[in-house]
Formats: C-alpha cells, sequence, structure tokens
C-alpha cells in the first residue's frame, strides 16, 4: 500500500484497501501511506486512504512529519485540501493532541514586529459548537485558543499601523488578544485595550498583556483610560452593558457566530463612538454575519471591504517553524477571510 501511494497507482490502492490493507500501517521510518500519497502529491490516492477507518493526517513519523505537513509542503492545492479537511485535522483533534502531551497551554511568538508578538493560548477542551451555543453564555471557552480570522486581524493592523498613530484603540471579544497586542507593537503611539467578558479568557488575556510588558518595559504612565494608566491593558467589556469609556477605533476579528449576538454588538460598536470599525472575519460559515455587517451599513457606516491578501496566510512564527505552524493552524493555509473597514459619517 505504501509503494502504490508513492508511485500514484490508484486503482491498486483502491483494490488493496477493499483486501483488508491497514491505511495507517507504518514503516521502519513512521511513515503511513498518506505520507507518500502526500510527498508525491498524488491527490486521488490520499483521497481513497482518508477515506477509511483510522486514518490520521496528524500522525507524525520519525522525523516529526504528519501527513497534513507534508501534503502542505508539496504545494498541490487539492492534496492540500483532502489532508485539511480530513477529521483528524480539526481544531478539536489538534487540542486533544495536545492534551495526550499532558500540557494545556502553548505560548506562540509572532512575527508581527520586533521583538515579537509572545501570546499564550489554552486548551479550548470542548467541542466548537456546544462552546458557542446560542450566542455565550458564562462557560464561553472559544476565546481561550487563537482563532485564524485573529492573524489576519493582526497583519492587517501591523500593515496599516500609520493609521493608528497616537490613537485609542479597543479590542472587541478580543480572547487572546493577537488583534490588539500586534497593533501595539507596530504603533508604539496607539493605545490598546484588549476586552472580553468571561473570566476565564481575561485572565488568559491579562497575562499576554504581561508578556508584552515585559518584551517592553519602561513605557510611560498615561491618564487612566478603561481603569489602567498603561498604554497596553486588558478590560472587562461586557456587550450587554454601557461602556464606561469611548475610543477612536474599535476593531475584532470573527466575533459573530450566532444571531443572537448581532444586535448587542452592533449597541457596542456605536456606543464606543469610534470613528472607525476595523474588522476580519471569514468569508463564509458564520451565523449572522451578513446580518451584523448590513446592520452597521443601515445605521450609517460606510463599509469597504475587500479580501485579505494570500500573504495573510503565510507562517506568522517569529522561529519560521512551518511544521508548528501548520500543527496549530492548519486552517489558515484553506480559509479565505474579509477585511472590513467601516467609517462612522457621524459624531
Amino acid at each position: 500500500l505504501h509503494m502504490a501511494c508513492a508511485n500514484g497507482h490508484e486503482a491498486i490502492v483502491a483494490a488493496l484497501l477493499d483486501q483488508g490493507a491497514e491505511p495507517s500501517a507504518t514503516n521502519d521510518c513512521g511513515n503511513t501511506p498518506a505520507h507518500y500519497a502526500a510527498q508525491q502529491r498524488h491527490a486521488p490516492c490520499l483521497k481513497l486512504i482518508v477515506a477509511r477507518e483510522g486514518a490520521d493526517v496528524l500522525r507524525q513519523n520519525e522525523f516529526g512529519r504528519s501527513a497534513l505537513t507534508d501534503a502542505i509542503a508539496s504545494g498541490d492545492g487539492a492534496v492540500a485540501t483532502i489532508a485539511l479537511e480530513h477529521d483528524s485535522a480539526t481544531e478539536e483533534k489538534i487540542i486533544a493532541g495536545l492534551a495526550a502531551t499532558g500540557l494545556d497551554h502553548v505560548t506562540h511568538a509572532f512575527a508581527f514586529a520586533e521583538p515579537p508578538v509572545r501570546v499564550r493560548e489554552l486548551q479550548i477542551s470542548k467541542a466548537v459548537d456546544e462552546t458557542l451555543g446560542d450566542g455565550g453564555g458564562a462557560s464561553d471557552r472559544t476565546g481561550l485558543g487563537i482563532w485564524a480570522a485573529s492573524l489576519a486581524l493582526g497583519r492587517w493592523l501591523a500593515e496599516k499601523r500609520g493609521a493608528f498613530d497616537g490613537q485609542r484603540v479597543v479590542e472587541l471579544g478580543a480572547g487572546c488578544g493577537v488583534g490588539g497586542l500586534a497593533l501595539a507593537a507596530a504603533c508604539p503611539t496607539a493605545r490598546v485595550v484588549v476586552t472580553d467578558c468571561f473570566a476565564e479568557t481575561l485572565e488568559n488575556a491579562a497575562h499576554n498583556v504581561a508578556l508584552f510588558r515585559e518584551d517592553r518595559p519602561g513605557e510611560e504612565t498615561l491618564e487612566p483610560w478603561f481603569g489602567s494608566t498603561d498604554r497596553v491593558a486588558s478590560a472587562k467589556l461586557d456587550w450587554d452593558a454601557e461602556p464606561a469609556e469611548t475610543c477612536d477605533f474599535v476593531v475584532g476579528a470573527d466575533l459573530v457566530y450566532h444571531e443572537a449576538v448581532v444586535d448587542k454588538l452592533v449597541r457596542t460598536v456605536v456606543r464606543l463612538q469610534a470613528k472607525e470599525f476595523w474588522y476580519a472575519a471569514p468569508t463564509t460559515g458564520r451565523a449572522g454575519g451578513d446580518a451584523f455587517l448590513a446592520k452597521l451599513e443601515t445605521l450609517g457606516f460606510e463599509h469597504v471591504s475587500r479580501d485579505a491578501p494570500p500573504a495573510y496566510g503565510a507562517n506568522a512564527l517569529a522561529d519560521g517553524d512551518d511544521d508548528k505552524f501548520l500543527l496549530y493552524f492548519p486552517d489558515v493555509a484553506t480559509a479565505t477571510f474579509a477585511l472590513h473597514r467601516f467609517v462612522r459619517p457621524f459624531k
């Protein structure tokens, strides 16, 4: 089966599988048939392999490479898509794999600026569908992980840092704080507060803000804002409550996952009185996403959007480790994001 996959013999692969060949069998180097199909860019063979029970595209060989890694590295879009769309490559599976190592967190260093931006993410630990629920409750844990759209937001804000010179910026539903911290690192004159509502998420966000300050000591003390005199801070912001402060810019990533959050999120954006709202989100797959955009337009916000450049899907890790990036952020390679800019036409 390994040889048939390596040589692209689709009919032989099908016949061997029908006769009971094991799709996850490994050779002396730890390679599965899927490794060979991915390495040699044989998409039909890989598709046959991963369709069988027991196939695992995250299983690593003796060199620490998975079939998923080889599929992405092959440069073949069809091969990469087959591997990335397999059940074993889902975020929940990757998180479960992390749990099996005995770790409950990982800290990434992102190359948004120099020094790199360190961000810790924790295990979400629940199935995403269960966690998202009907719009988020007290047990919401989605903000503990780093979602692909937040990396797109971080790249966008860092690239356009000049627009935020001397501005007060609030990141809504910040979770780990990737977008806000990327901006704060790239634009040293911007004042940034990363906000969320849930206690566990806020605790992790505060940890990441502390990492940011540790890497950039000696910043000046400023007038109190959102309860802090620091240039970069974290704070609780409940979308059901009136914000205690206002700001110049609001930013966010992938904030809408259920229609139940649309009205409260729109109210929060309006009440913060920002002159602009910058938003990065997946182009598809988010219930209520279109309704959210339409609601802001109805209120008179000027809306300009564009597709995120392909470069936003490149490896964002400071050490350039492609295998590690693909392991933790496999959906970045195939997901598509839109960058929305809303300009407030009134005071």
